[in-house]
C-alpha cells in the first residue's frame, strides 16, 4: 500500500512537533525514520496510523485520503503496528494475544472477542504459524504475563505479523531484544517487504537499520533533514553515532 503524506503538521502546546513533512512511502521498501528522541519520529507514526490526528496537511492510502479516518477504522486497510514497551495482554495467553490481535480490523473488538468460539480453525493456524516463525510456539498456552520483557516485544511484534499487513508500522522494535532475536525480526520484516508491504520503522539500532532499511528519512525538530541511503547519514547523526 502506497502511503503519501502531504504537508501534514502538528502542532501540541503551541509548539510544532512536525513541521510541513511531505513524503510517500510505497510497496516492498522499508523505510527507517531516525533522528533523536524528541526529533517526531513517534509523532509522524502515530499520524500514519490514525491514533494522532494532523493539525493540518493529509494522510493519503492509494490515493484515498484517510486523514480523519481513527486508527480502527484504518486497520481496516490491512495496518498493523507496534508500540515502544511491551503492549500485550498479562492475563491472556500467548496464543490468545495473537487470536485478539485478529479484531484489530474490526470497528469495535472490545466486545466478545475473548470468546473462544470466534476463533476459527484457519486463525488458529495463522496464530500457530506466526508464533513458530518467531520461536514463540513452545509457550503459546502460558500467560504473556509471564514472559520477559524481550519475549512480551516479540509477542507484540508477533501480533501485527499474525495480521497480513498491507502497511506495517514499527515503534522501536528491536528495544530489548538480544541479537539473536533481533535477528530474527528484521528476517521476518526483510521477507514482509519482498511479499509487498509497506514497512516504516523508528529505531536506534545502527548495526540492525544498516543491514534492513533500505531508504533513511532523518527527522530534526519535526523536519526531514535528509531522505537517503544509510551512507548518505551523516556520521554525528542517531543511529550513525552510537554505530560507528
Amino acid at each position: 500500500m502506497t502511503v503519501k503524506l502531504e504537508s501534514v503538521t502538528r502542532v501540541m502546546g503551541g509548539n510544532i512537533v512536525l513541521d510541513t513533512i511531505d513524503q510517500v512511502f510505497v510497496p516492498g521498501h522499508v523505510t527507517a525514520l531516525i533522528g533523536p528522541n524528541g526529533s517526531g519520529k513517534s509523532t509522524l507514526l502515530n499520524i500514519i496510523a490514525g491514533t494522532l490526528p494532523v493539525t493540518y496537511g493529509r494522510v493519503m492510502f492509494n490515493d484515498e485520503d484517510v486523514t480523519h479516518l481513527e486508527a480502527s477504522k484504518r486497520a481496516k486497510y490491512g495496518v498493523a503496528r507496534t508500540f515502544q514497551g511491551s503492549r500485550v495482554l498479562n492475563s491472556s495467553s500467548v496464543l490468545e494475544n495473537v487470536l485478539i490481535a485478529f479484531y484489530a480490523r474490526s470497528q469495535d473488538f472490545s466486545t466478545g472477542f475473548l470468546s473462544g468460539s470466534r476463533w476459527s480453525e484457519e486463525e488458529y493456524v495463522r496464530a500457530i504459524r506466526a508464533l513458530t516463525q518467531v520461536g514463540l510456539s513452545s509457550v503459546s498456552e502460558q500467560q504473556a504475563g509471564e514472559l520477559s520483557f524481550g519475549q512480551k516485544r516479540v509477542l507484540n511484534f508477533t501480533c501485527a505479523l499474525a495480521l497480513n499487513p498491507r502497511l506495517l508500522i514499527l515503534d522501536e522494535p528491536f528495544a530489548g531484544l538480544d541479537r539473536t532475536a533481533s535477528t530474527v525480526v528484521a528476517s521476518i520484516i526483510k521477507v514482509l517487504a519482498q511479499d509487498g508491504a509497506t514497512i516504516i520503522v523508528a529505531e536506534h539500532d545502527g548495526y540492525i537499520l544498516s543491514n534492513l532499511a533500505d531508504r533513511f528519512l532523518a527527522l530534526d525538530k519535526g523536519r526531514c533533514k535528509i531522505d537517503g541511503f544509510w551512507s548518505q547519514i551523516p556520521i554525528e547523526l542517531e543511529p550513525r553515532k552510537r554505530f560507528s
